[in-house]
């Protein structure tokens, strides 16, 4: 495992330990669609279950993090983790649906490319601002506060996430992302896209929803049975 050659309090081996989850544990919204109450964090989820795996995990290893909530598109509906690493402040948004696979640091800007797409933050007086280009467009990612809620009021949010009057990004449809080899493949509704560092993107286009456990088995390797088989 990559993460044992660095050093605990690294920035490079909380990175390793980003990498592995985006390998392992895809970002997708079947929970929210067949409305399945999550009970296995390894299978991934939306940006509360893959949050909060990663936020158990650290704490497992002792870096010190906190849960942290965010805003997209103005809406405070999104959580990740705050760590502190040698008395600075990082971001990790392992729950994103893009390979966000790298820290944010709360006091210096950053730009990089993952899979083909490029990453950049902006500070503001009382936050920071998240960048995502893809497909020839510049978005508006994320915004962090830098003052987050409570741990308490985070974990309430995250017990009512699937309120019906809450919209989501993914709301409207199939959502499933995932790091599968060299490549970062993201499923939205009928379209698969395949990034990567040095191919432009391929779309495969007209996937039927009927064939949704097909598509993720052939695609991702994932039993969507998994899934199914959780309690109401």
């Amino acid at each position: 495992m990559i993460s044992k050659i660095f050093n605990k309090m690294s920035v490079k081996y909380v990175e390793s330990l980003m990498l592995e989850k985006f390998k392992k544990e895809p970002f997708h919204n079947l929970y929210f669609l067949f409305n399945k109450k999550p009970e296995n964090l390894s299978l991934g989820g939306t940006c509360s279950d893959k949050t909060l795996s990663f936020y158990n995990q650290l704490r497992r290893v002792k870096i010190e993090s906190h849960l942290h909530s965010a805003f997209i598109k103005k809406q405070e509906i999104h959580r990740l983790v705050s760590i502190t690493l040698n008395n600075k402040i990082y971001y990790a948004d392992i729950g994103n649906g893009w390979p966000s696979i790298k820290l944010f640091p709360k006091d210096r800007e950053i730009k990089y490319n993952a899979y083909g797409m490029i990453y950049q933050t902006i500070i503001k007086s009382s936050s920071l601002d998240v960048y995502l280009s893809r497909d020839g467009k510049k978005y508006h990612s994320v915004e962090i506060p830098f003052h987050s809620k409570k741990h308490e009021d985070i974990m309430e949010d995250i017990n009512n996430r699937f309120n019906k009057n809450i919209t989501y990004p993914f709301t409207g449809g199939i959502r499933f992302s995932q790091i599968v080899q060299d490549h970062f493949l993201f499923f939205r509704d009928d379209t698969l896209s395949i990034y990567s560092y040095d191919h432009a993107v391929k779309k495969i286009s007209g996937i039927s929803k009927n064939n949704l456990a097909k598509t993720l088995k052939q695609y991702f390797n994932f039993d969507m049975e998994k899934i199914l088989k959780t309690n109401q």
